[in-house]
Parts: C-alpha cells; sequence; structure tokens
C-alpha cells in the first residue's frame, strides 16, 4: 500500500491511501511514480517501510516524517 500522512504537533494526521499495489497476495497495481506523487501531494518526503513493519493502522501514535 502506498500512503501518506501529515504530522501536525508530533501526532499522525490526516492518513491517506494513495494505491493499494497487493491484496491477499496478490498483484493490484504498480507504484505511483515520483512524479505521479508530487501531482497528488505537493511537497512530500518518503518513508520506506519493509514488509513485517507496523501497517497504516499500525501508526496512530507513532511520530514519523512527513
Amino acid at each position: 500500500m502506498q500512503w501518506a500522512f501529515q504530522v501536525v504537533d508530533g501526532k499522525i494526521k490526516n492518513r491517506r491511501v494513495l494505491r493499494v499495489l497487493e491484496f491477499n497476495e496478490k498483484k493490484l497495481a504498480e507504484e505511483l511514480t515520483p512524479a505521479a506523487k508530487s501531482a497528488i501531494l505537493g511537497s512530500y518526503t518518503n518513508i520506506e517501510a519493509a514488509r513485517g513493519e507496523p501497517s497504516l493502522f499500525d501508526y496512530g501514535s507513532k511520530q514519523a516524517d512527513t
């Protein structure tokens, strides 16, 4: 899954899924290109998460970069 969020006062806000890449081990889509992400988000910073890392739903109170 490719997703985006903002950090406001050290807390993650405004989580949004940009694209679902895989579901039940079935590939659904390719990752968005940097140009496509810029068109959607404007300015952004990538954070890479390896498989086995916390999911979109595990980040409720953890701090991360935007």
